[in-house]
């Protein structure tokens, strides 16, 4: 429910209280190859970031984000590859970022500003995890949020950053499969 009042609360706010164009969202297409990038770059980086954690939190008992989460598959794929990325991007990189530029802010300054607050956000779901897992948490979200950013910013388009999402979320599992 979270992940689709991040949407409408983006939507309405830029529709009707900033009184901007819904495309400040960033919701235009943009080219293939930023999107091929996109998805090797975020896969591999995930892939190692999940390879770090799992080896420094083997003695830790790792938590999911959602209690009984992985009990049920299908509502883990859509919580994990279609809500929370679409949801979370619009927010983040589509309100927050594109509107930070639109109004002026220092495009470095704004990708950063943005990755902070993404990354905090990931402290809730995580509150009870071992320490070594929430800091993993929170390097991996600040690192989604900056590849993220910056192919918002590169691409005016916020479909590399759904992408990204997407891609740092599936290097998770598939290297937790893997080992």
């Amino acid at each position: 429910m979270i992940q689709i009042f991040y949407i409408l609360l983006s939507y309405l706010f830029v529709k009707y209280i900033l009184k901007w164009s819904v495309d400040t969202l960033g919701y235009v297409l943009c080219d293939s190859m930023s999107i091929l990038t996109v998805i090797i770059l975020s896969l591999v980086i995930s892939v190692i970031i999940a390879l770090v954690e799992l080896s420094v939190a083997s003695s830790s008992k790792l938590i999911a984000p959602v209690p009984g989460l992985f009990q049920n598959p299908s509502l883990y794929v859509m919580l994990a590859f279609i809500i929370a990325p679409i949801g979370e991007e619009t927010l983040f990189r589509g309100l927050l970022l594109g509107g930070l530029i639109k109004v002026g802010v220092n495009t470095k300054i704004s990708v950063i500003m943005q990755a902070i607050l993404f990354s905090i956000i990931h402290i809730i779901p995580f509150k009870n995890a071992p320490i070594i897992q929430l800091i993993v948490i929170l390097i991996t979200a600040f690192i989604l949020s900056v590849i993220a950013g910056i192919y918002r910013v590169r691409t005016y388009s916020i479909i590399p950053a759904i992408v990204t999402h997407i891609c740092f979320n599936l290097g998770g599992i598939l290297t937790s499969f893997i080992i």
